[in-house]
C-alpha cells in the first residue's frame, strides 16, 4: 500500500513512545555495540565525536564530502536525533525521508552494514508511525530480517526487533498486528528476553524494554516498572 494508507491504533502513545525509544537505544545503533561496525577505509572518529555534541547537521555535511557506508549510516542517524523529538508535520516528515535515503545510500554500497540495516529500519519504523504506512511497516520488518540473518545474537538487532513487534502491535491493534504484520505482545517480549540474556546491563535495552511494557499495560506495567527502577543502578 502507499505511504497514505491508514490503521487503526492509538496514534498518541505511538508517537511519544516511539521518539523515547530510538534515542534510549541509541538511534539504532549504540556506539560500541556489536552493531557498530568499522571501516579502516572510512574512519568516523569525527563525524562521531560531532554527533555525540549533538552537531547533527556537521554529521549530514561530513558524510556529504566523504559518503562511504558507516559515514552515511551516521548521517541517517543524525537525522533520527534531529527529527525524534519534533511534533509531527513537514520538517519531521522531510528529516525522516532524508534518514531513509542516507541509510538506503550506505546499503547500496555495503547491503551488509549492519549500522545501516539497523538504521534504515528506525527510519522506516518511525515514519511508519507518522503516516500509518503499512508499506513503511512491512519494509522495517525486510531490514530487521536482514540484520538478524547477519547477527542473529546481536542484543541491539534482538531490541530491534522486539521494538517492531511491540511498536506494530500497539499501533495496529490486538486483531490487525497479528493478522496483517505478525505481530504479538509475546514475539516483543521474546525477543527483549534474548537481547537482555546477550547484554543483562545495557542500560539502553532495559529502558527500552520497560518502556514496551508500561506501554502494554496490565500485568506487564508491574514488570516494566521494575526494569525501569533496575535501570536506575546501571550505567
Amino acid at each position: 500500500m502507499s505511504r497514505s494508507a491508514d490503521f487503526p491504533g492509538n496514534r498518541l502513545s505511538l508517537q511519544r513512545l516511539v521518539p523515547l525509544m530510538l534515542l534510549l537505544w541509541g538511534l539504532a545503533c549504540p556506539a560500541g555495540s556489536r552493531a557498530a561496525q568499522a571501516d579502516p577505509s572510512c574512519p568516523a572518529e569525527a563525524l562521531e565525536k560531532l554527533f555525540a555534541a549533538g552537531d547533527y547537521d556537521a554529521v549530514v555535511a561530513g558524510a556529504e564530502k566523504s559518503p562511504c557506508a558507516d559515514n552515511l549510516a551516521l548521517a541517517a542517524r543524525a537525522l533520527l536525533a534531529r527529527g525524534a523529538f519534533l511534533p509531527p508535520g513537514d520538517e519531521r516528515s522531510r528529516l525522516l525521508d532524508r534518514a531513509i535515503i542516507f541509510a538506503e545510500r550506505a546499503l547500496m554500497q555495503d547491503p551488509e552494514n549492519l549500522a545501516a540495516l539497523l538504521q534504515a529500519a528506525a527510519a522506516y519504523g518511525f515514519r511508519a508511525v507518522t503516516s500509518r504506512s503499512i508499506s513503511d511497516v512491512r519494509q522495517a520488518w525486510k531490514l530487521l530480517a536482514r540484520a538478524r540473518a547477519l547477527a542473529p545474537d546481536d542484543p541491539y538487532v534482538l531490541a530491534a526487533i522486539g521494538t517492531w513487534h511491540a511498536r506494530t502491535r500497539l499501533g495496529a491493534g490486538g486483531l490487525i498486528a497479528p493478522l496483517l504484520f505478525g505481530a504479538t505482545k509475546s514475539a516483543a517480549r521474546r525477543f527483549f528476553t534474548r537481547a537482555l540474556e546477550q547484554a543483562p546491563d545495557a542500560a539502553s535495552i532495559v529502558i527500552g524494554y520497560g518502556l514496551l511494557l508500561v506501554a502494554f499495560g496490565g500485568e506487564d506495567m508491574r514488570t516494566g516498572l521494575a526494569l525501569l527502577r533496575r535501570a536506575r543502578t546501571l550505567a
